[in-house]
């Protein structure tokens, strides 16, 4: 065998494993993209609702939120939210800086306080 021919068969074994690689990895690879693409999703469907600001007036950092919740749990909230009943109150809430850390009107109040020690208990 000539330095030619040694060279070719080396290059069409290199190239065969390099495209094994790629085949066996494409789905980590596109699951990998699609996960960052669900979570970009997920945070601008929340950002657009009053849930995000109820979250961020009692001091939950919204993307430990985002990664840390159950995506179900998530969607639930952002269904609580959408139909809430108690709009004016919520609003009113949110408008004033010196109102507590109790929402009992609020759909999601169980869902945020159990996060929010959830979050509290991982900081120390």
């Amino acid at each position: 065998m000539n330095n030619l021919s040694g060279f070719v068969v080396i290059a069409v074994f290199g190239g065969s494993l390099a495209a094994l690689a790629l085949y066996f990895l494409r789905v980590p690879i596109r699951e990998l993209f699609r996960g960052r693409y669900y979570h970009d999703d997920q945070a601008r469907r929340v950002t657009s609702l009053r849930l995000v600001k109820m979250l961020t007036k009692k001091n939950i950092d919204i993307q430990r939120y985002l990664y840390n919740q159950p995506a179900a749990d998530i969607l639930k909230q952002e269904r609580n939210c959408k139909h809430c009943r108690s709009v004016d109150q919520c609003d009113h809430y949110l408008n004033n800086k010196n109102m507590g850390i109790d929402t009992p009107f609020c759909l999601n109040n169980g869902f945020i306080v159990k996060f929010n020690n959830q979050q509290e208990s991982l900081s120390y």
